[in-house]
C-alpha cells in the first residue's frame, strides 16, 4: 500500500497540509467490511494521486465506483483529478454529483473551484456561498468568494469577504494580499500597498503578493518598482504567466514594444491559451490583414469558456483588429459587446445624480469665490494641469511638453480627486489652513516626480471637475484644456476599456449625456477662471499644425522654445494611458472624423455633431 505523506499538500488543491485538510475525507458510512475495503482503496489512490500517479489513482477510483456507483468520495476525488488536468467540465460534472449525494461544505468549496476554473463565476459564487452557509468560519471559501466578487467587479462585496475572513484568521498572508489588490482596483492605493506589504511580511515567499504589489506600483506610476516586484514573483514561480504579462504591460507603457512582445510570447509558451496575452498582442502594433491568424485564435478563445474580464479584453482586442484593417462593420459589434459586458460587472451611471453634482460645483464656485485669492494659497507656477475628456489628446499634449528640457510629465495623478472627495468645494477663504496643507502636500507630490523641472505636468483629464479647488490653491498654475470633436471623443472612449473607472463610458446615451454636462462645466470655468491662466487647445488643430500649437502652449507656460518638442515621438518616458502607442508615432490624422466610419451604429451620439462647430467657434 502506498501511504499518503501526512505533511504533504492535499490533492484537493488547498494550501493546507494533508493531515489538516478535511476536503477529501470519507463521508459515507456503510457495512464495516465494505467500508474498510473502500477506505483502503481510497487511501491507496490518494497516495498515488499525491505522488503524481494520476492514471493509477483514477483506476482505483473507478474500481470503487464499480463497487458503489454513487460513492461521493470517489466521484469527488476523480473530479479533483479532472480539474488538475484541466478538464473543468468533467470536474464540475463529477464534483457536482458528489455534492448532490453528500451536500457538505468541503464539497461545495471544491465545486466552486471547478466552476471558477471554468469561468462560470455565478455558479462558483453560489457554491462558495453554500459552503459558507454550512460553515460560517470557512476561511478558504470566504477568500475564494471574495476573488469571485472581484472578478465580477463587485468590489465592495469582495472587500467584505476578505475582511470577514481576516477576522477569523488574521495571520493568513494571502488574505491581506487579496484585499490589497481589491483596494488597488478601488483606487485606494496607499491602503492597498500597506496591506500587500503586510502580506509579504507574513509570508515573503508567496508569489501573488509580489505580483499584486507590482500592479499597485504600476498604477501609481512607479514602473521600476513594479518591474522589481514582477521579477520577484517570477523568481518564486517561473511559470507565473500573469507576472510575465505584468512585465510586458510595463515595457509597453515605456514604449519598448518589441521587448513587450517578447514577454507576451514567453507567457504564451507557458499558457498557450491565455486570453489576456492574446488580447495584449493586438495593442502592441497597428494590426494588418496579415494578422488574420491572430484574429482566428482570439475568436476561438472568445467562443470558449472565459472569465468576464478576459471576454471584455478579447472583444476590445478584436474590435481594434477590425478597426485597424478598416472593417468597421465587423469592429463595432465587438466594441458593443465589450461595453455590454463592462456594464454587467461595473457600477451603474446615474444621470440625475451627476447632473445635480455638476449643479453643486457651479453653485459653489462663483466668479467671486474662484477669483478670490485665499489665505494660504501658493504662488508656485510649477504645476501645469492638462484637462479635458478622456481620449481628447491629453496624452499627446503631455508627450510634446514633456519633451521640453524644463518640463516633466508626471502622468495622471490622483491627488485632486482624493482632495475634492475629502473637502467641500466651497473655495471659502476661511479654509486657508486646509489650502496651505493642500499646497504643501501637492508640492511634495510633484517633488517625488521631479526635483528640478521648472514645470511639472499633471495630466489627469478628470481634473476639469476640480478646477475651482485647484485655482484656489495654486492661482498662478496654468491650465491647458484639450478639446476634440465631441463624437470622435465619445467614440474613442467607447472603444477603450477603462476597467470600471468611468461608469458612463459603456453606454452611448450615457456618453452623450456626460459630454453635455462636461461642456456645461467647462463653460462655467471659462467664465470664472482668469483668462491668463487658461488655454483651450483643439486636438484637430494640434494634429494639423503641431509646431504652431506646441509653440503657443510653450509660450503660455512662460518657457523658451525647445526643438525637442517637435520630435516628441522619440522621447523615452512612461505613458500609462490607452494613447501609449499613438504618442510614440509621428503625428497622424486618421483619428480625426473617425466617427464617420461608424455613423450607422452611433445614433445616440449624433446630436453632438452640432457641438463641433460650437467648439471651433470658441477655439
Amino acid at each position: 500500500m502506498n501511504n499518503v505523506g501526512r505533511n504533504a499538500p492535499c490533492p484537493c488543491g488547498s494550501n493546507r497540509k494533508y493531515k489538516h485538510c478535511c476536503h477529501h475525507l470519507p463521508t459515507v458510512a456503510s457495512a464495516p467490511t465494505f467500508q474498510k475495503q473502500v477506505g483502503q482503496m481510497l487511501q491507496r489512490a490518494l497516495g498515488l494521486q499525491q505522488s503524481g500517479c494520476l492514471q493509477e489513482a483514477m483506476e482505483i477510483y473507478h474500481q470503487v465506483l464499480r463497487l458503489a456507483p454513487d460513492h461521493p468520495d470517489a466521484l469527488h476525488l476523480l473530479g479533483l483529478i479532472a480539474r488538475q488536468e484541466g478538464d473543468y467540465e468533467r470536474a464540475v460534472e463529477l464534483i457536482g454529483k458528489a455534492t448532490r449525494l453528500n451536500p457538505v461544505a468541503p464539497l461545495y468549496f471544491n465545486l466552486g473551484n471547478a466552476y471558477q476554473s471554468l469561468g462560470r463565476l455565478d455558479e462558483a459564487g453560489s457554491s462558495f456561498g453554500k459552503a459558507i452557509e454550512l460553515n460560517s468560519s470557512y476561511v478558504a471559501a470566504l477568500n475564494n468568494l471574495g476573488i469571485v466578487f472581484q472578478q465580477q467587479g463587485r468590489l465592495e462585496s469582495a472587500i467584505n469577504c476578505f475582511r470577514r475572513a481576516l477576522e477569523l484568521q488574521p495571520s493568513f498572508a494571502e488574505l491581506y494580499s487579496n484585499l490589497g489588490d481589491v483596494m488597488r482596483e478601488n483606487r485606494q492605493f496607499a491602503v492597498a500597498i500597506e496591506l500587500i506589504e503586510r502580506s509579504i511580511a507574513l509570508n515573503s515567499d508567496f508569489p501573488n503578493s509580489h505580483f499584486h504589489l507590482g500592479k499597485a506600483f504600476h498604477d501609481i506610476g512607479e514602473p521600476e518598482r513594479a518591474l522589481a516586484c514582477f521579477h520577484r514573483a517570477l523568481e518564486l514561480n517561473p511559470d507565473y504567466s500573469e507576472a510575465i504579462l505584468g512585465i510586458a504591460g510595463t515595457l509597453y507603457e515605456q514604449g519598448k514594444f518589441d521587448a513587450a512582445r517578447s514577454q507576451v510570447e514567453r507567457a504564451l509558451q507557458i499558457t498557450p491559451g491565455c486570453p489576456s496575452a492574446w488580447a495584449l498582442l493586438a495593442f502592441l502594433k497597428k494590426m494588418t490583414p496579415e494578422e488574420s491568424g491572430w484574429a482566428k485564435q482570439a475568436s476561438l478563445l472568445l467562443a470558449g469558456k472565459v472569465k468576464p474580464k478576459d471576454a471584455i479584453s478579447l472583444n476590445y482586442a478584436l474590435g481594434k483588429y477590425h478597426d485597424d484593417i478598416g472593417n468597421y462593420a465587423a469592429a463595432f459589434p465587438y466594441y458593443a459587446h465589450a461595453n455590454c459586458l463592462q456594464k454587467e460587472v461595473g457600477e451603474r451611471f446615474d444621470r440625475d445624480h451627476h447632473r445635480k453634482w455638476v449643479d453643486s460645483v457651479i453653485t459653489a464656485n462663483s466668479v467671486e469665490i474662484v477669483r478670490r485669492y485665499s489665505d494660504g494659497s501658493s504662488d508656485l507656477e510649477r504645476p501645469v494641469f492638462i484637462v479635458g475628456m478622456p481620449r481628447s489628446g491629453t496624452s499627446l499634449m503631455e508627450q510634446i511638453l514633456a519633451s521640453h528640457r524644463d518640463v516633466f510629465g508626471a502622468g495622471e495623478l490622483e491627488f485632486w480627486n482624493e482632495a475634492a472627495s475629502a473637502r467641500s468645494l466651497s473655495g471659502d477663504a476661511s479654509h486657508h489652513k486646509q489650502i496651505m496643507k493642500l499646497a504643501c502636500d501637492y508640492e511634495a507630490e510633484l517633488t517625488k516626480h521631479s526635483v528640478d523641472a521648472l514645470r511639472v505636468i499633471d495630466k489627469m483629464p478628470a481634473n476639469f471637475m476640480n478646477l475651482g479647488l485647484i485655482h484656489s490653491v495654486f492661482p498662478k498654475a496654468r491650465i491647458i484644456h484639450m478639446q476634440r470633436t465631441p463624437v470622435d471623443t465619445c467614440l474613442s472612449i467607447y472603444f477603450q476599456s477603462f476597467l470600471g473607472t468611468h461608469a458612463y463610458a459603456n453606454d452611448l446615451g450615457d456618453l452623450a449625456f456626460y459630454y453635455q454636462e462636461y461642456l456645461r462645466l467647462m463653460s462655467h470655468w471659462r467664465k470664472t477662471l482668469p483668462p491668463e491662466i487658461f488655454l483651450d487647445v483643439p486636438y484637430e488643430g494640434l494634429v494639423e499644425d503641431v509646431e504652431f500649437w506646441s509653440k503657443k502652449v510653450i509660450c503660455f507656460l512662460g518657457l523658451e522654445w525647445d526643438d525637442h518638442c517637435m520630435s516628441f515621438h522619440e522621447t523615452e518616458r512612461g505613458v500609462s494611458t490607452a494613447s501609449n502607442w499613438q504618442v510614440r508615432q509621428k503625428i497622424y490624422k486618421t483619428s480625426t472624423a473617425r466617427w464617420m466610419n461608424y455613423r450607422e451604429f452611433i445614433g445616440p451620439l449624433l446630436p453632438l455633431v452640432a457641438e463641433s462647430s460650437c467648439q471651433e467657434q470658441s477655439g
